[in-house]
């Protein structure tokens, strides 16, 4: 008798559910990822009992016919490729066509859809892997998938999640970063009859961070926007004094997928540097946008790490690009200020800009006006700041406020013990008030 065994469908499911369902949370970032496959502009999600008991997500999307759900619960089928040279190009967050039959193999099931040509939707149920009904439905156009008792026919799983609370926190974290992934998309979030989440869909970041972190935070983000070697980052950092002590409010995407990247993250504490305490970590919410070929996505079975070919590349142009976000909105407040100086009164702002303009690298692709530093006694600010939250009052043209201003400058530095770092010299006028 042979002691090798070919293992049946369900017990291969079930195996594959281990590497992808690892919670409740890993589940709702899957059919999100689908959703957002589906050029859907509203998703919303409800759990209960922290994902265990309940979960659903519903989206707007372009839905599928009868024959395209029966296909869709079934493992390693997909739309996104057809051969393995897709692998090398994939513009789509999903694409193995492992998540549905994963989840429906630890979970009762159901999926609901309409094409919006269709005059009914498809309804399909799955108990624990076996294919119980597909049905005609009335539904709205897009898919509707609801999972029960997740993890109820794998004790053992089950018993190692955590809390309801922590469950839940853990999918209240991933909802919002891929919200801030996709701005452009409407997010609601329902933890146990209660809206915890709900973002605009309007497609401004800073829009979608306020309404994940609370509105205030949006006087105190700064809009990063940096171009180099076929890289592309835009999104958004804090100012140093804005900080968690964990990660929990840094995202990072590459190429719309939300990842977790130590060489990303060691740039990010490079660029802020001395400006941050030992255990503070800045807001930031980087989107990088790479050549497909540049980057490998299918390293990790929950998809949640990338492999870039060439991590010095990224490593600079993230660190570079904070650098930017950071020292130009300093670039536009101290031009605005220093023009209600004649001839140059602060002898300090010359000497700062011949400092910024020897960084060749860090002003590279910058948006900010660069001047000679001979005539800054006379610059004028042309265009309307992209930072609202640094819109400065006019000043007085008198000796009392020019003596003011260097004051402050010399008490912060006393204040912060002598550092004196470009970036930072943005909070001087928040200091005085």
């Amino acid at each position: 008798m042979a002691t090798i065994h070919v293992l049946d469908e369900t017990t291969i499911n079930k195996i594959a559910a281990g590497e992808v369902v690892e919670r409740p949370a890993s589940v709702i970032k899957e059919l999100i990822e689908n959703s957002i496959d589906a050029s859907s502009t509203n998703i919303e999600i409800e759990i209960g009992d922290g994902g265990v008991a309940y979960m659903r997500i519903t989206d707007n999307g372009i839905g599928m016919t009868e024959e395209d759900a029966r296909l869709a619960i079934l493992r390693h089928a997909t739309s996104k490729i057809q051969q393995v040279e897709d692998l090398f190009d994939i513009a789509s967050l999903g694409f193995r066509g492992e998540a549905l039959a994963s989840i429906a193999s630890v979970s009762h099931f159901s999926l609901t859809t309409r094409k919006a040509d269709s005059d009914l939707g498809t309804r399909i149920t799955v108990d624990g892997g076996t294919f119980t009904d597909c049905i005609p439905y009335g539904a709205a156009p897009g898919t509707t998938i609801e999972i029960r008792d997740l993890f109820y026919n794998t004790p053992a799983r089950r018993k190692f999640l955590k809390t309801e609370r922590t469950e839940s926190s853990k999918i209240q974290d991933i909802v919002g970063k891929l919200a801030l992934s996709n701005p452009h998309i409407s997010f609601k979030l329902i933890v146990d009859d209660r809206v915890a989440i709900i973002t605009p869909g309007n497609g401004n970041i800073g829009d979608t961070v306020a309404a994940l972190y609370g509105y205030k935070t949006k006087d105190d983000i700064f809009t990063v926007a940096y171009e180099s070697d076929s890289i592309y980052i835009d999104g958004v950092v804090s100012k140093p004094t804005l900080l968690k002590s964990t990660r929990i409010w840094q995202t990072i995407i590459v190429n719309n997928r939300v990842i977790s990247d130590k060489t990303i993250m060691k740039a990010i504490d490079n660029a802020y540097h001395a400006l941050l305490p030992k255990n503070g970590h800045p807001l930031v919410v980087l989107n990088i946008t790479v050549p497909a070929g540049m980057v490998d996505i299918n390293v990790h079975p929950r998809k949640s790490e990338v492999k870039f070919s060439d991590d010095k590349i990224i490593f600079k142009a993230v660190y570079h690009g904070i650098l930017n976000a950071l020292n130009n909105p300093l670039h536009e407040r101290y031009e605005r200020e220093s023009s209600s100086y004649i001839n140059g009164t602060i002898n300090n702002g010359a000497d700062f800009h011949n400092n910024e303009t020897n960084s060749n690298d860090v002003n590279t692709n910058s948006n900010a006006t660069v001047t000679n530093s001979s005539s800054y006694g006379s610059l004028s600010h042309h265009g309307k700041s992209t930072y609202d939250s640094y819109r400065t009052p006019s000043v007085v043209q008198d000796e009392i406020q020019s003596a003011e201003h260097i004051a402050t400058a010399v008490d912060y530095d006393k204040v912060f013990g002598g550092r004196r770092t470009k970036g930072y010299e943005v909070m001087r006028g928040e200091t005085t008030q």
